[in-house]
Formats: C-alpha cells, structure tokens, sequence
C-alpha cells in the first residue's frame, strides 16, 4: 500500500472488526469525523410474527437496552 492513499467510510464498529480480522488493515486507523448518526431498526415479517410476539420482542428489546448489554456487546467490537 506504499505510494498510494488508500481509505474507506464504514460503519465503526464493522471496521474495528475487519482491522483485527484483516492484517493488511493493520496500519489504517480510525478518524473520528462522523458522516453520518443514525438509529439502528431491525425488522420481521408481518406473517412470522403475530402482535404478540412484537410485544415480547419490544420487552426483550428494552430489556437488554436497560441492561446495558446493547453497550456491552457493542464495545465487544470497537
């Protein structure tokens, strides 16, 4: 990678993980500018999932956020 700029935009958490997982990643660093901040969604099908299956998803959802295992599990990859 000499004699060449060589970057690309991905989402933090993907990126750390592809830089412990890739070597030729191992010299590229992390800027702290943010494009962009978004919220992260999850779907499911309509017919999969009845109302309340949704409720217990929402639950268990919040529960986990509450919990701080959403963090958790993020900080895993950063």
């Amino acid at each position: 990678m000499k004699k060449r700029i060589s970057g690309y935009i991905e989402e933090l958490i993907s990126f750390n993980f592809e830089r412990r997982s890739d070597l030729r990643l191992k010299e590229f660093k992390a800027h702290p500018f943010y494009i962009n901040q978004d919220s992260v969604y999850f779907g499911a099908s309509k017919k999969a999932v009845d109302d309340a299956l949704l409720k217990k998803l929402q639950a268990a959802f919040t529960l986990l956020k509450q919990r701080g295992e959403l963090q958790r599990i993020a900080k895993k990859y950063q």
